[in-house]
């Protein structure tokens, strides 16, 4: 079956935890630089932090096959398993990074009180002003996250000298464009009804990072279910998303 990703983790930064937990602070309040005269005092001025504690999320399957169907495979069963097991690992961690909701999940982009929400139509006119509601060092960085439907409806908007705003992409195997960012495909995004979220924007290698700790691992249990022939594979995986 085609596997369908939302794009989150090729696009934010991603680090590794070499522990349970990983500390990581943020800048609340910069420095305040004041002028001054040559020989007068120099105000002082520190900055603030808080810190985001991050914890691993854990995903894991169960898979019971047979010893007979292991022997009498015509194909390698444990590879395909492990490469089957790995793909939908993927699948849900990229679901988790939209929608994940931060206690028992990796938190989203959506659910995340980081993110600030528009209320607005899909037109030209909204997509530019939520292009420009953002500070110039994001959008110049930023991207597009949308679903197939979301995208049609995009496709068909035309500006004022009824030209799309949906530009071809520059090269092959290249993202469309808006406004001159990328455009990417996101299944896990909502669709374009009313109430949904239905379009995010923004620079994700700043504002979104991934921690990954141990990564995807494969235990084989053969002595456990030895009584029945059948024997165990525990797949698991740890990742966890924040906000920066």
């Amino acid at each position: 079956k085609v596997a369908e990703f939302s794009p989150v983790r090729s696009l934010a930064q991603t680090i590794s935890m070499a522990g349970p937990l990983l500390q990581l602070p943020r800048l609340v309040d910069e420095v305040a630089v004041g002028e001054v005269a040559e020989t007068a005092p120099r105000p002082s001025s520190e900055p603030s932090f808080d810190q985001i504690d991050l914890k691993a999320f854990e995903m894991a399957v169960t898979v019971p096959v047979t010893r007979i169907l292991l022997e009498d495979a015509q194909i390698d069963l444990a590879s395909y398993l492990g490469n089957h097991i790995a793909r939908r690992f993927g699948q849900k961690e990229a679901a988790w990074f939209v929608n994940g909701n931060g206690t028992t999940q990796a938190e989203g982009v959506l659910t995340s009180d980081d993110v600030a929400e528009v209320e607005a139509d899909i037109t030209g006119d909204d997509l530019i002003d939520l292009f420009y509601s953002i500070k110039t060092a994001y959008s110049s960085n930023g991207a597009w996250l949308m679903n197939r439907k979301t995208m049609a409806v995009v496709r068909k908007l035309k500006d004022a000298d009824g030209a799309y705003i949906w530009e071809r992409s520059i090269a092959a195997g290249q993202p469309p464009l808006i406004l001159g960012r990328p455009v990417y495909e996101a299944v896990d995004m909502p669709d374009p009804v009313a109430g949904n979220t239905a379009i995010v924007f923004g620079d994700f290698a700043t504002g979104y990072a991934i921690a990954d700790r141990v990564g995807f691992d494969i235990f084989r249990d053969e002595y456990t279910g030895a009584d029945d022939g059948i024997g165990r594979a525990i797949f698991h995986e740890v990742h966890r998303a924040i906000h920066g």
